[in-house]
């Protein structure tokens, strides 16, 4: 009987090992722009919220998850303590907007804050 227990104890501890940290992650927002072809002093032309997804690869260059902006840009994605590169993936065919690769490094019990761009191409 107390064999069993314990069997049943491990095999809990196994599973809840691999799912993701709740307290540590990334939180960001994905911008796209330039807006406007000329940016004039006294005349901003901000870049926008953009909705995209966003790959999170590890340092090995394996694809942890992918996250979604939504409308807002706005993202959060929880993954373990370490380095990544945030991959934003084009939401085209077209040759813009291309989003622009973020190195990001998490720290334990933190969200690491971070703004992932795209490229509209306007000169």
């Amino acid at each position: 009987m107390v064999f069993m227990g314990l069997l049943v104890l491990v095999a809990c501890a196994k599973v809840g090992a691999g799912s993701a940290p709740t307290d540590s992650g990334i939180r960001g927002r994905v911008l796209l722009g330039p807006q406007c072809p000329v940016e004039k002093v006294g005349s901003p032309c901000p870049a926008e919220p953009f909705e995209a997804d966003i790959r999170v690869v590890n340092q090995s260059g394996d694809l942890g998850t992918t996250a979604h902006a939504g409308q807002d840009g706005r993202f959060t994605v929880h993954v373990e303590p370490g380095s990544y590169v945030l991959k934003p993936l084009s939401p085209s065919s077209k040759p813009f907007p291309i989003g622009k690769d973020t190195p990001v490094s998490v720290r334990p019990h933190h969200f690491t804050e971070v703004t992932v761009t795209f490229d509209t191409g306007i000169r």
